[in-house]
């Protein structure tokens, strides 16, 4: 109904608008209801060899800064190389690598030697121990018939105490077993992850230059690189492992990507007649079809990874496929499309030039010839004429407020 009530505004459908006898009028009949629309979107090839950043599993998020690019549109063969990354900086990386690897080694002998000194400490303790136990028994036993009684008690404790700290020595000595292995553990998680990164960081140095999968023209298309913005793979771009950065299309099929305002997606559905003009053959319709449709709308920003005021628009991704592939077409070219929907087959067509709203978010109406009002239930819509579902019949001549062209 909001679509409807924007259409009348638009169309100067005004409140209590009285007909005269000049005011044109239209006659109701059933045909199909058909949409015409005409937008502008990008030239997709349809398949291509994608080529991605080198990816290496212990090291996912490494980034890799580009040396060298090839031009779009350069013909190369399979095994050239295409890209270059900065080799300096591989190598740098490779060395601090190296270097992370050596400390951890060390770190780790170093924390051997500690706890080996500590084993021994504890067992020089708990010999101690032993022998002031030992030592303890024996004051009492000889001293038993020499001695005073408080004396002999306070041996006793004497005993007793040496006892006490022999306990706790062994205690530290098998509690220090678990601390040792433990202490060993982490020290080796750490030797293996500086290997794992030092490994990988050779294999990185391997991967500096990049090769083409295919035969064919390079493209470089628009993508997120580094997982940050849209833009192009160019000298001095940061990639990460697993970005898209380069193509190798297939010329020999192409679709048109389109983004299109909600309210006129909803009238397009996949399987819908096009014509594509390309910007660069604009005199050479090329028949097509709407292949898909986003059940979902996004944002310019969104797609873009950009932060603009009109990025925050919502729109739907249509795809419409190419019948030909006319050799001038490229990748990231633009062209025109004209789509026809038809809507409905059988419908009861009114111009909505017809249609009234005399009350602000009330029903619509239509003036009948005969200067009757009548209210009108509407369905699907294009921008010029809609489906009546009820309120009228075929038949009826009902009073326009400007002359609407046929359907």
């Amino acid at each position: 109904m909001l679509l409807f009530a924007a259409l009348l505004s638009l169309l100067g459908g005004g409140c209590g608008d009285a007909p005269t006898s000049e005011a044109p009028t239209h006659t109701v009949r059933r045909g199909p209801l058909v949409f015409a629309g005409s937008y502008y979107g990008e030239l997709r090839a349809r398949t291509s060899a994608v080529i991605m950043a080198p990816i290496i599993n212990e090291m996912p998020w490494f980034r890799y800064t580009v040396a060298i690019v090839i031009e779009d549109g350069t013909p190369v063969k399979k095994g050239d190389v295409v890209l270059s990354f900065d080799k300096p900086t591989v190598e740098e990386q490779c060395a601090e690598r190296e270097r992370n690897y050596v400390l951890a080694e060390a770190e780790r002998r170093k924390a051997e030697q500690a706890l080996e000194k500590e084993r021994i400490d504890l067992e020089l303790e708990v010999e101690r121990k032993k022998k002031s136990l030992e030592k303890a028994r024996l004051g009492v036993v000889e001293g038993v018939n020499f001695k005073a009684q408080i004396e002999v008690e306070q041996s006793k404790l004497d005993v007793a105490k040496a006892e006490l700290e022999l306990l706790q020595a062994e205690k530290a000595l098998t509690s220090f077993g678990a601390k040792r292995r433990t202490t060993l553990a982490v020290e080796k998680v750490k030797v293996d992850y500086a290997l794992k990164e030092k490994r990988a960081m050779e294999r990185i140095v391997g991967e500096i230059d990049v090769r083409s999968p295919a035969d064919g023209l390079l493209y470089r298309p628009l993508t997120q690189l580094a997982r940050v913005n849209n833009e192009r793979v160019a000298p001095g771009k940061t990639v990460q492992g697993g970005d898209k950065i380069l193509e190798i299309p297939d010329l020999s099929a192409f679709d048109v990507h389109l983004y299109l305002r909600q309210r006129d997606a909803a009238l397009i559905n996949v399987g819908d007649a096009a014509v594509a003009y390309a910007t660069i053959l604009p005199e050479k319709p090329i028949q097509g079809r709407v292949k898909r449709k986003d059940t979902f709308a996004t944002t310019r920003n969104e797609r873009l990874g950009i932060k603009t005021p009109e990025g925050n628009l919502k729109e739907m991704l249509v795809v419409v496929e190419l019948e030909a592939a006319p050799g001038e077409l490229r990748p990231g070219g633009s062209a025109r499309v004209e789509i026809r929907s038809r809507l409905a087959e059988k419908a009861l067509l009114l111009p909505l030039a017809a249609v009234r709203q005399p009350v602000p978010g009330g029903p619509p109406q239509v003036e009948l010839s005969k200067g009757v009002s009548r209210t009108v239930r509407l369905g699907k819509a294009t921008t010029t004429f809609a489906e009546v579902l009820t309120g009228l019949s075929e038949g009826d001549v009902v009073v326009l407020s400007a002359p609407t062209p046929a359907p």
